[in-house]
């Protein structure tokens, strides 16, 4: 999928700090695993508050559960990156689960770029 092939959507008013009522996370834990349940978009508006809850415990593995996620962007996708290496850093995994969807198509894109440098 090329980038201009990828639709447009209308970007949203709100300031960049602040998420919009449609987009909420959970916390839950199975064993020593922190279990991140996202629901609605992650861009912009919602990357801060996914990094930061991605790392506010880094002491464990994180499995981020996205079936409910809707829409995401470059600025979500360098939200989880950032969360990733902090996590690796400290010995621990960052691990996507049940993506679909248009996230899905975006990390399948990005997927190909990184593959073909």
């Amino acid at each position: 999928m090329r980038t201009r092939d990828m639709c447009t959507r209308i970007v949203s008013t709100l300031p960049p700090r602040e998420a919009g009522p449609d987009f909420t996370l959970d916390f839950s834990r199975r064993g020593e695993l922190r279990i991140l349940t996202l629901v609605g978009e992650l861009d912009i508006a919602t990357r801060d508050r996914v990094r930061d809850a991605c790392t506010s415990d880094g002491s464990t593995d994180l499995l981020v559960e996205m079936a409910d996620i809707t829409f995401m962007d470059c600025a979500g996708y360098g939200a989880l990156v950032s969360a990733r290496r902090s996590l690796q850093h400290g010995g621990h995994t960052l691990t996507l689960h049940n993506t679909s969807g248009q996230p899905a198509d975006l990390l399948a894109m990005l997927t190909l770029l990184e593959a073909r440098t």
